[in-house]
Protein backbone atom coordinates (compact mmCIF):
# COMPACT_ATOMS: atom_id res chain seq x y z
CA UNK A 1 0.00 0.00 0.00
CA UNK A 2 1.54 3.29 -0.94
CA UNK A 3 2.02 6.19 1.80
CA UNK A 4 1.59 9.78 0.79
CA UNK A 5 4.91 11.42 1.80
CA UNK A 6 4.70 14.05 4.06
CA UNK A 7 7.33 16.86 5.13
CA UNK A 8 7.52 18.19 8.41
CA UNK A 9 7.65 22.06 7.89
CA UNK A 10 5.68 22.50 11.86
CA UNK A 11 6.93 19.57 13.74
CA UNK A 12 7.94 18.77 17.63
CA UNK A 13 11.68 19.57 18.00
CA UNK A 14 13.86 16.42 18.46
CA UNK A 15 13.06 14.25 21.11
CA UNK A 16 14.13 15.51 24.54
CA UNK A 17 17.25 14.48 25.37
CA UNK A 18 17.89 12.10 28.54
CA UNK A 19 17.85 14.10 31.56
CA UNK A 20 21.29 13.78 32.49
CA UNK A 21 22.83 14.17 28.86
CA UNK A 22 25.18 17.07 28.66
CA UNK A 23 24.58 20.22 27.33
CA UNK A 24 25.62 20.58 23.52
CA UNK A 25 28.98 21.86 23.28
CA UNK A 26 28.08 22.21 19.29
CA UNK A 27 25.02 24.61 18.34
CA UNK A 28 25.15 21.77 15.37
CA UNK A 29 23.94 18.80 17.44
CA UNK A 30 20.51 19.32 17.52
CA UNK A 31 18.74 16.79 15.10
CA UNK A 32 16.00 15.84 13.58
CA UNK A 33 14.84 11.77 12.29
CA UNK A 34 14.46 10.91 8.61
CA UNK A 35 12.45 7.57 7.53
CA UNK A 36 9.48 6.24 5.99
CA UNK A 37 6.81 9.25 5.47
CA UNK A 38 9.24 12.03 7.56
CA UNK A 39 10.99 13.91 4.79
CA UNK A 40 12.61 17.67 5.11
CA UNK A 41 12.75 20.49 2.88
CA UNK A 42 15.52 23.24 2.99
CA UNK A 43 14.75 25.98 0.52
CA UNK A 44 18.09 27.62 -0.87
CA UNK A 45 19.43 30.26 -3.89
CA UNK A 46 21.69 29.00 -6.36
CA UNK A 47 24.87 30.57 -6.93
CA UNK A 48 26.15 28.38 -9.72
CA UNK A 49 24.44 26.47 -11.99
CA UNK A 50 26.34 23.15 -12.40
CA UNK A 51 26.47 20.74 -8.90
CA UNK A 52 29.50 19.49 -8.98
CA UNK A 53 28.99 17.74 -5.47
CA UNK A 54 26.71 18.17 -2.30
CA UNK A 55 27.29 17.03 1.43
CA UNK A 56 25.39 16.63 4.95
CA UNK A 57 25.95 15.97 8.22
CA UNK A 58 24.14 12.73 9.28
CA UNK A 59 24.15 9.72 11.66
CA UNK A 60 22.60 6.80 12.68
CA UNK A 61 20.09 7.32 15.86
CA UNK A 62 20.62 3.93 17.71
CA UNK A 63 24.47 3.49 17.81
CA UNK A 64 24.36 -0.27 17.66
CA UNK A 65 21.89 -0.34 14.52
CA UNK A 66 22.33 1.19 11.06
CA UNK A 67 19.64 2.62 8.90
CA UNK A 68 17.99 -0.20 6.42
CA UNK A 69 18.11 2.14 3.22
CA UNK A 70 19.86 4.94 1.58
CA UNK A 71 18.84 8.78 2.62
CA UNK A 72 17.98 9.87 -0.37
CA UNK A 73 18.72 14.25 -0.83
CA UNK A 74 17.12 15.71 -3.85
CA UNK A 75 17.12 18.96 -5.34
CA UNK A 76 13.90 20.16 -6.60
CA UNK A 77 11.61 23.03 -8.02
CA UNK A 78 9.84 25.56 -5.66
CA UNK A 79 7.18 23.28 -6.65
CA UNK A 80 8.54 20.23 -5.49
CA UNK A 81 7.14 18.29 -8.41
CA UNK A 82 10.46 18.03 -10.37
CA UNK A 83 13.53 16.51 -9.23
CA UNK A 84 16.51 18.13 -11.02
CA UNK A 85 19.31 16.31 -9.11
CA UNK A 86 18.86 12.80 -6.70
CA UNK A 87 21.66 11.74 -5.20
CA UNK A 88 22.14 9.01 -2.05
CA UNK A 89 24.02 8.24 1.10
CA UNK A 90 24.78 4.60 1.72
CA UNK A 91 23.86 3.41 5.24
CA UNK A 92 27.10 2.59 5.84
CA UNK A 93 28.28 5.87 5.91
CA UNK A 94 25.81 6.51 9.12
CA UNK A 95 28.35 6.77 11.17
CA UNK A 96 27.28 7.23 15.27
CA UNK A 97 28.61 10.94 15.09
CA UNK A 98 27.85 13.56 12.83
CA UNK A 99 30.20 13.99 9.96
CA UNK A 100 30.55 15.82 6.52
CA UNK A 101 29.27 13.30 4.60
CA UNK A 102 29.77 13.19 0.27
CA UNK A 103 26.59 12.17 -1.32
CA UNK A 104 26.79 9.89 -4.63
CA UNK A 105 25.39 11.57 -7.54
CA UNK A 106 24.83 10.84 -11.12
CA UNK A 107 27.16 11.42 -13.76
CA UNK A 108 24.63 13.94 -15.42
CA UNK A 109 21.99 16.36 -13.70
CA UNK A 110 19.68 18.91 -14.92
CA UNK A 111 21.75 22.72 -14.85
CA UNK A 112 20.22 24.91 -12.31
CA UNK A 113 19.85 28.80 -12.67
CA UNK A 114 21.69 31.02 -10.66
CA UNK A 115 19.63 33.11 -8.67
CA UNK A 116 16.78 31.13 -8.38
CA UNK A 117 15.01 29.42 -5.90
CA UNK A 118 15.22 25.67 -5.11
CA UNK A 119 15.02 23.06 -2.40
CA UNK A 120 16.85 20.59 -1.05
CA UNK A 121 14.63 17.51 -0.15
CA UNK A 122 16.10 14.99 2.54
CA UNK A 123 14.03 12.00 2.68
CA UNK A 124 14.41 8.11 2.92
CA UNK A 125 10.95 6.15 2.32
CA UNK A 126 12.16 2.75 3.06
CA UNK A 127 13.99 3.06 6.38
CA UNK A 128 11.88 1.99 9.31
CA UNK A 129 11.20 4.00 12.16
CA UNK A 130 12.92 1.67 15.02
CA UNK A 131 16.35 2.79 13.14
CA UNK A 132 16.25 6.02 11.48
CA UNK A 133 18.70 8.51 9.85
CA UNK A 134 19.40 11.58 11.76
CA UNK A 135 20.51 15.22 10.26
CA UNK A 136 22.52 17.88 11.99
CA UNK A 137 20.10 21.34 12.65
CA UNK A 138 21.24 24.51 14.12
CA UNK A 139 20.50 24.09 17.85
CA UNK A 140 16.43 25.83 18.16
CA UNK A 141 16.95 29.61 19.49
CA UNK A 142 14.56 29.14 23.13
CA UNK A 143 13.26 32.48 24.36
CA UNK A 144 11.52 32.67 28.30
CA UNK A 145 8.41 33.81 26.65
CA UNK A 146 8.15 32.51 23.10
CA UNK A 147 8.90 29.10 21.43
CA UNK A 148 11.51 28.85 18.31
CA UNK A 149 10.06 29.06 14.70
CA UNK A 150 10.65 25.30 14.59
CA UNK A 151 9.51 25.60 10.62
CA UNK A 152 12.52 27.07 9.90
CA UNK A 153 14.82 24.92 10.36
CA UNK A 154 18.39 24.97 9.16
CA UNK A 155 20.08 21.27 8.31
CA UNK A 156 23.70 21.08 7.86
CA UNK A 157 24.44 20.91 4.03
CA UNK A 158 26.38 22.26 1.47
CA UNK A 159 26.03 22.70 -2.44
CA UNK A 160 29.21 23.23 -3.88
CA UNK A 161 28.80 24.56 -7.64
CA UNK A 162 31.55 23.28 -10.27
CA UNK A 163 32.72 27.20 -10.67
CA UNK A 164 33.72 27.10 -6.54
CA UNK A 165 30.57 28.51 -5.20
CA UNK A 166 28.64 27.06 -2.88
CA UNK A 167 25.56 27.19 -0.55
CA UNK A 168 26.53 25.69 2.85
CA UNK A 169 24.14 26.23 5.98
CA UNK A 170 26.25 24.47 8.39
CA UNK A 171 29.49 24.45 10.15
CA UNK A 172 32.87 24.63 8.45
CA UNK A 173 34.58 21.77 7.05
CA UNK A 174 37.36 21.17 9.07
CA UNK A 175 34.95 21.14 12.46
CA UNK A 176 35.41 17.41 14.16
CA UNK A 177 32.81 15.10 14.38
CA UNK A 178 29.66 15.83 16.82
CA UNK A 179 28.19 13.18 18.87
CA UNK A 180 24.35 13.78 18.38
CA UNK A 181 22.68 15.93 21.55
CA UNK A 182 21.08 13.23 23.62
CA UNK A 183 21.04 9.62 24.15
CA UNK A 184 18.34 7.62 22.24
CA UNK A 185 17.67 3.89 22.96
CA UNK A 186 14.55 3.71 20.24
CA UNK A 187 13.61 4.92 17.19
CA UNK A 188 10.58 7.04 16.29
CA UNK A 189 6.96 6.37 16.00
CA UNK A 190 5.52 4.27 13.25
CA UNK A 191 4.43 6.02 10.07
CA UNK A 192 1.03 7.69 10.81
CA UNK A 193 1.47 8.44 14.11
CA UNK A 194 3.91 11.57 14.30
CA UNK A 195 3.10 15.37 14.49
CA UNK A 196 3.07 16.25 10.85
CA UNK A 197 1.52 18.81 8.54
CA UNK A 198 0.85 17.39 4.82
CA UNK A 199 1.22 19.25 1.84
CA UNK A 200 -1.40 20.46 -0.76
CA UNK A 201 -0.37 17.73 -3.14
CA UNK A 202 1.65 14.35 -2.13
CA UNK A 203 5.39 14.81 -2.98
CA UNK A 204 5.79 13.09 -6.24
CA UNK A 205 9.00 10.29 -5.44
CA UNK A 206 10.21 9.94 -8.58
CA UNK A 207 8.90 12.50 -11.29
CA UNK A 208 11.78 13.57 -13.33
Amino acid sequence: MSLALLLLLLAPAAAPAAANAPAPTDEWTHWHWVYQGIAHAQPFVANGTEVKSLMVRAARLLPERAPSSPLLVEVRDPSLEKVLLRGTVSPKEAGKSFRWTQVSLPAKAEKLEKGKPYVLVFRSPDTLNEAPWILAEKEPVWSKDQRPDLSKRQFASVVLFRDGAEVRVGPAAGVPDSTPWGARTSGGQPFGQSTVVELDKPLPPQKR
